[in-house]
Formats: C-alpha cells, structure tokens, sequence
C-alpha cells in the first residue's frame, strides 16, 4: 500500500529505515509542499521544561508530562494537512495516534450537541466547532489555543480524555518516519520525564490534498 493510501485508509502510517532528514523529505515528497511554521521549514522539538517554553506551547503547558491529543497548527485558518515526524535514533517516549474510527465517532457524536470553543488564531480570537467545514471536514482540537465556550465543548474535552486510553502507541526505533493526517486524526505524546529525545518535524499538503 502506498503512502496516500494508507494515509487514506487508517490516518497515519510508519516508513521504516530512513536515515536522514534528507531521505524523509524525499520519501513524503508525494504529499505536496513543505508548509513552513514560523519561517522555519523543518522544526526539532526537544523535551522541555515549562519554565524554558516557548507561551501557548504544549511543554509550556504540560512540560515533560504526557501531551493531549490534539490537532497542530489550529492557529492558521485552516491547519497544516500531513505531520511528517522524523527520528535517526531511538526513544522510550512513544508518540500517540488516534484510529481514524475513533476520530470519525467523536466528531459525528459532536454534531448533535454542538460544541462550541474561543479558538486562538493568527487574525485573533475567534468562535469555534471541534471541526471545520471548510477543509472537508478537518477535525480540529488543541487545548492550547482552544477553551470551551459551552457545556458541550467541556463534555467534548472530556470525551477526548476518555478517548486517550484507545490511541495506537507508535515506538521510535530508530530510523523512522511517522506522517499523520492532521485533518483526520488526533496525535498526542506519552511522558518523557527521563527522555533526551530529538524529534523533527514538518508539515506538507495543500488543501487539495487526498480529496478534501
């Protein structure tokens, strides 16, 4: 099964023995461009004490502690597609993914009662669903930059919480690469208290990307 594929069929997908930053580049380049975040094309994300973070950050937040699950860059008008995660060595700290059912589920169950969130963006504040409809549908969480607006956006937080404990746990062996589809699934972290993990990112799409 090729990259699209499997991206199309379960939401996320491992390619194994890639080297290098270069080679992940190369191998996801089918996914479209490499969207920058901060004028930064590839970010390395290390484990970071809360008080070394950068504001509105996950480790400013939660430093090392397990991270919620999420969706990156709700701070754009419409999020970044493809997460593309790279890692030459290994690390004890898994990354969490959300099955693509469950992230469908969550999102229809949020249809009939309608929560509603002051979502935090780059043009300031605005009122949010958990979803947006203008990217197919995306699926749209981040505590963050997100804080409910309603009692259904508190029960749909707390669905998430509950949803936690249903999420794949992806190992970093060594040498692999993991691309998640961010309008699809949400992805989250375990702690990484006794971790010295190095971890590069960078996004990829278009919102043409897979159908949307």
């Amino acid at each position: 099964m090729d990259i699209v594929s499997a991206l199309s069929t379960y939401g996320y997908v491992e390619l194994f023995n890639v080297q290098s930053i270069e080679e992940a580049l190369s191998a996801t380049s089918v996914l479209g461009d490499v969207i920058p975040l901060n004028d930064q094309a590839i970010q390395t994300l290390l484990a970071t004490d809360r008080e070394a973070a950068a504001s509105h950050s996950f480790s400013r937040r939660y430093g090392r502690a397990a991270f919620p699950l999420h969706t990156d860059t709700v701070f754009w008008k419409t999020p970044g597609r493809f997460i593309v995660f790279f890692m030459a060595g290994a690390s004890r700290t898994a990354t969490l993914v959300l099955p693509l059912q469950d992230t469908r589920k969550l999102i229809n169950l949020a249809r009939r009662s309608n929560p509603i969130f002051l979502r935090q963006t780059v043009n300031g504040p605005i009122y949010s669903r958990p979803w947006t409809q203008e990217s197919g549908d995306c699926a749209l969480y981040d505590p963050c930059y997100m804080q409910p607006a309603n009692r259904a956006a508190k029960d749909f937080e707390a669905a998430m919480v509950e949803l936690s404990a249903r999420a794949h746990s992806v190992a970093w062996t060594g040498g692999k690469v993991l691309i998640i589809d961010n309008w699809r699934t949400f992805h989250g972290r375990e702690d990484c208290s006794n971790d010295r993990r190095v971890l590069y990112r960078f996004y990829r799409g278009r919102a043409n990307e897979l159908g949307a």
